[in-house]
């Protein structure tokens, strides 16, 4: 006994057109339905070539915009590259100045022949990094030092 559910398959295949193999249509309302059908399918694909070509469109000008931006932020590294060129050399030669500056105090402290214990004993009394100068020369200045009064009394 068949199902109620299911009809029989003599049935389902009056129901579908008959179509020949080389794409013609029996019936002429067929080939109505088969025009439309093509119609409908040309028009669908110039659809999806027009969507197509849009969305290149878009992406090209994404890209675009992209590499000019990627452009100018190269230009920018470039700029900002010979900045700190520019500002590295002059750092360099600061640090030149302030060597030679130092190394000409050096010298100046050598010449003056004091030892160094007394410096740093100054630094300690007076909190200060100014050149230390001898007794004779201490009296100019405004701090005087107490090297000459410990000297003339406890030596």
């Amino acid at each position: 006994m068949t199902s109620s559910l299911r009809p029989p398959t003599d049935r389902i295949d009056q129901q579908v057109i008959p179509l020949k193999r080389s794409g013609e249509v029996s019936n002429p309302t067929d080939i109505e339905l088969f025009r439309a059908v093509r119609m409908l399918s040309v028009r669908v694909m110039s659809e999806r070539k027009q969507r197509t070509k849009d969305l290149e469109r878009k992406l090209e000008l994404k890209i675009e915009k992209e590499w000019q931006r990627l452009v100018a932020a190269q230009q920018e590294l470039r700029e900002k590259r010979e900045e700190l060129k520019i500002l590295q050399i002059r750092v360099n030669n600061r640090n030149a100045d302030v060597n030679q500056n130092s190394k000409a105090l050096r010298q100046q402290r050598t010449k003056l022949a004091l030892p160094f214990s007394a410096i740093n004993t100054r630094r300690r009394f007076f909190g200060d990094n100014t050149l230390d100068l001898p007794d004779s020369l201490a009296s100019l200045t405004k701090k005087k030092s107490p090297f000459g009064w410990i000297r003339r009394n406890y030596h």
